[in-house]
């Protein structure tokens, strides 16, 4: 596929297909710039994997030296490109890592209690906590013509509650796309240490950075427990592979963890296993290339915002291939682009109460579909 050239007609025959929920949710003249799901493919290291596993008798359960091998190249990847210090004994694997973040919140948490977010936010952040009976505490980002900043002193008020037993983390943040420093991450850890709060961070787009570096909470050295969880899943169009890990702060940690059986946790498939581990070591000359296509695209929406001003964005956003448009007058407007433009976006009210006045669009599509996007929604906004 060519990034660049291929269009949205084109696009929509390859990928309006019985596997994809992207591509079926709207009718077929709708672009499609929802759901965290790329449309340019995988690396080839990644197809001929999942393609030697299938050709090889390997769709049974995953080997011992296999589930070593997926560890391995998680604690590598955060060694040698994400600055972080996993130890290999205080991992565990799982099928997802917001299955991850429910049996976190079910284990450190009673019902009642309190899970400090940073709205708006990703929506099974909201979910989570409200399906297992716990309380969602927002920590509403703060927001200036720069973009968005983290509230570090209500933070710390509402940690300081001893009936908030968890806060909860999107590091980097979707859907705003701010990353979090090492001085700022420093300061949640301090807090959460002081105020025995457990730390759940999602850092699912940590490799997705633009113009920036990333933090990983594995890199700070704090006392605070905490449990972390990540996947190859966005960063290699791969969330159909069902294959996470998540890394704990200390044996005590982990070992609470796994009081939840094994059968309910699950199991990563051979498939995910072998996607990821092909991701992590294989993909990263892919993964450069589809960086530098979405900061393209990223460049191209931020023009075309400032060009027309019908919508603005975060002049902060570092981080993820999701753009979080902001609009002025349009409470619904993810309702006026599905209407008017025939463009599909995220609601923002999905992603909480500020989020009303918001959608959240899509940017790993190719370029010419970005900009037939762009021009529907300036012929009919």
């Amino acid at each position: 596929m060519d990034y660049k050239t291929t269009t949205f007609e084109q696009l929509r025959e390859l990928l309006r297909n019985r596997y994809s929920t992207k591509w079926n949710k709207f009718d077929p003249e709708v672009i499609p710039m929802w759901v965290a799901d790329m449309d340019l493919g995988v690396d080839e290291s990644i197809a001929l994997a999942i393609e030697e596993a299938t050709r090889n008798y390997g769709l049974g359960y995953p080997s011992l030296s296999l589930m070593d091998e997926l560890t391995e190249a998680f604690v590598d990847l955060y060694a040698d490109q994400l600055s972080g210090k996993i130890d290999r004994r205080l991992t565990v694997a799982t099928t997802d890592v917001v299955q991850s973040i429910y049996i976190a919140i079910s284990t450190f948490a009673s019902e009642g209690d309190g899970v400090i977010v940073q709205t708006p936010i990703y929506p099974p952040f909201l979910s989570t906590p409200r399906l297992l009976k716990r309380e969602v505490v927002e920590n509403r980002l703060i927001v200036d013509d720069d973009g968005y900043h983290f509230d570090l002193e209500d933070f710390a008020a509402k940690a300081n509650d001893p009936k908030n037993k968890i806060a909860l983390l999107c590091s980097p943040h979707n859907p705003t796309g701010l990353v979090m420093d090492r001085e700022l991450l420093s300061e949640i850890a301090k807090i959460c240490s002081e105020t025995n709060t457990l730390m759940i961070v999602d850092e699912i787009h940590a490799q997705l950075i633009f113009g920036t570096s990333f933090t990983s909470i594995a890199s700070i050295e704090t006392d605070a427990d905490y449990v972390l969880c990540n996947s190859a899943t966005k960063a290699f169009n791969i969330a159909g592979s069902r294959c996470a890990l998540a890394a704990f702060s200390s044996k005590a940690v982990m070992n609470r963890y796994d009081e939840v059986p094994f059968h309910l946790r699950g199991m990563p498939s051979n498939m995910g296993v072998v996607a990821t581990i092909a991701a992590w070591r294989e993909a990263s000359s892919w993964l450069k290339g589809v960086i530098e296509h979405i900061s393209d695209n990223r460049a191209i929406l931020r023009s075309f915002s400032e060009r027309t001003n019908l919508f603005s964005l975060p002049k902060n956003s570092h981080a993820t291939y999701l753009a979080w448009l902001a609009f002025e007058d349009d409470e619904q407007p993810w309702k006026t682009l599905l209407d008017k433009a025939k463009v599909g976006c995220s609601p923002g009210i999905d992603f909480g109460e500020v989020g009303n006045f918001h959608a959240r669009m899509n940017l790993a599509t190719t370029t010419a579909t970005l900009q037939e996007a762009l021009s529907r929604i300036e012929a009919n906004l």
